[in-house]
Parts: C-alpha cells; structure tokens; sequence
C-alpha cells in the first residue's frame, strides 16, 4: 500500500511540473518581439520616406526658382505675346502632369504603408491576446492540479489516519 501511495504522488509530482507549457510561452514572446521589431523598422523606413519625399519636392522647387529668371528672360525677349503664353501655358501644363504624378505616386506608397503597419500591429494585438489566454490557461490549469493534489494528500492523510487508530 505504501508503494502504491509513493508511485501515486511521483505521478502527481510529474503532472505538476511548471516546465509543461513553457515553450510555447517563450515562443509566443520571441515572436512578439520580432513582430514589434520588423513594426519599428516599417515606421523608420516610413519616416525616411517621407523625408526623400520633402527633400524631392523642395529640390524641384529649387531648381525651378533657380531657371525661372531665365525662363522670365527669355520670354521678355519673344516679341510675340502668343508664342509667350503658349509656352507658359505648356511649361505650367508639364509641371501640372509631373507634380500630379509625383503626388499620385506618394500617396499610393503612404497608404500601402498605412496598411503595412495596420496588418502589423493586428498581428501583434493577435499575438499579444493569444499569449494573454495561454498565460490564463496555464494559471488555470496549475490551479486545478494544485487542488487535485490537496485533495489527494488529504485523502491519503485521513488514510494514513484511519489505519492508525484502527
């Protein structure tokens, strides 16, 4: 009878190990983290984006301050005010086109980006509750073995106790 017991509570000692469980946990947080890194690195390059994106857009607004008196120039020197304001009109229609493409462009990119970072951060909310349900799981589980086990230390105390005082 007593090896019994003694074979009994190794087997409880085998199911109450904290170590069942843990791998999945230490697997879920790695992964959360890689999450949250690969997060930071989408925002950096979005921010560097949008960085080449202003100095783009003031570089083109630079170059065209720099030959504007030449263009002014030229025109002053045309003597017919039609040929002027048609190429005005063409130069203004080109910088339209181009400054409308760059714009098309730009927001297509910003909002793939936006995207991004949203699918991102629903997987790690994801994730985040996932790990939350296993942790509360896991306590849940080591509740009930832990009450499993008083209730059987207590069976065998009141059986040790009954064979004493028979």
């Amino acid at each position: 009878m007593w090896e019994r017991k003694i074979q009994l509570e190794k087997e409880m000692q085998d199911a109450l190990d904290p170590e069942i469980g843990q791998t999945e946990i230490v697997a879920m947080r790695k992964e959360i983290h890689r999450m949250q890194l690969r997060y930071d690195q989408l925002r950096k390059k979005q921010e560097e984006m949008i960085k080449d994106m202003e100095r783009a857009i003031f570089k083109r607004e630079t170059i065209q301050l720099k030959y504007l008196p030449k263009v002014q120039k030229k025109n002053a020197e045309d003597r017919s005010s039609q040929g002027k304001l048609s190429r005005q009109v063409a130069n203004l229609k080109q910088t339209l086109k181009h400054t409308t493409d760059n714009t098309m462009q730009l927001d297509s990119t910003m909002e793939q980006r936006r995207r991004e970072i949203g699918n991102i951060s629903q997987d790690i909310t994801n994730e985040r509750d996932l790990n939350e349900q296993y942790r509360n799981d896991l306590k849940r589980s080591q509740l009930e073995l832990l009450a499993k086990r008083l209730e059987f230390s207590n069976a065998a105390f009141q059986n040790v106790k009954e064979s004493a005082l028979a």
